[in-house]
């Protein structure tokens, strides 16, 4: 059934617009929004193609300076570059794993530049440790904190059982320490397996290589302690073995 009111203006657009065309009001208002969205869509590709040169030139730029991206992808790009840049006879940094301090990374290592390329750890500190660092007696900044470091590590980096200390760099961001490299990775995995969840165990130590893992670590602990210091994070992960 229909509305005679309804009926009766259709009865008027027939009239003055037959079957078959269009109102003109119509067609103009189509027509102004039809150049209404091409004109966004001008003023959108316009933007993106300014912020796609600006990160064009914003990488170029940092990759001249040799900076490292403080993203969270593997691939940093200009960390070998910036260590270059500061002097470091270094080369093949490859990213191997993250951390609440640093990012970890492997590389090889020529000593003032001369002797054979040795496997060493490049430990790049995160950007927002770079203000202050925690420490017993309160927030100091972190270059002040890396000094204490590299003069506590020149006097206890000769002990077979610690890890040796290379070198802190600290002029530019990231604040880096180089590090030996321990091949054999650390004592949780060694025991642990974690390609499931919960770690599962891969292996039983036997009781020789037990007893070895024990003294080696007394013995480091004994030597920190004579120097007047302590670990205060000794753990498994913490815990490295120089061959697999």
């Amino acid at each position: 059934m229909t509305s005679p009111q309804v009926g009766h203006i259709n009865s008027i657009c027939s009239q003055f617009y037959p079957q078959g065309e269009i109102s003109p009001r119509r067609s103009c208002l189509e027509s102004d929004l039809s150049a209404d969205d091409d004109i966004r869509m001008a003023l959108r590709m316009d933007t993106w193609r300014k912020r796609k040169e600006e990160r064009k030139q914003h990488k170029l730029a940092a990759q001249e300076k040799g900076l490292i991206r403080t993203s969270s992808n593997t691939s940093d790009e200009f960390l070998e570059q910036s260590l270059i840049n500061r002097g470091f006879c270094i080369s093949g940094v490859t990213f191997l794993r993250e951390g609440n301090f640093a990012r970890v990374y492997k590389a090889l290592w020529r000593r003032n530049g001369l002797e054979d390329a040795i496997p060493a750890v490049v430990k790049a500190v995160k950007t927002r440790h770079c203000c202050s660092f925690p420490t017993a007696s309160g927030n100091v900044s972190l270059p002040t904190w890396l000094q204490r470091e590299a003069s506590f590590f020149k006097i206890v980096d000769k002990h077979p059982h610690l890890v040796q200390f290379f070198g802190v760099e600290f002029s530019v961001q990231p604040f880096v320490l180089l590090m030996e490299y321990c091949a054999g990775g650390d004592l949780h995995h060694i025991l642990y397996n974690h390609s499931g969840a919960p770690p599962t165990p891969t292996r039983a130590l036997s009781w020789v290589q037990r007893k070895q893992f024990a003294l080696d670590i007394a013995s480091g602990m004994s030597y920190l302690h004579a120097c007047g210091a302590m670990h205060r994070d000794l753990k498994p992960q913490n815990v490295l073995a120089v061959a697999p």
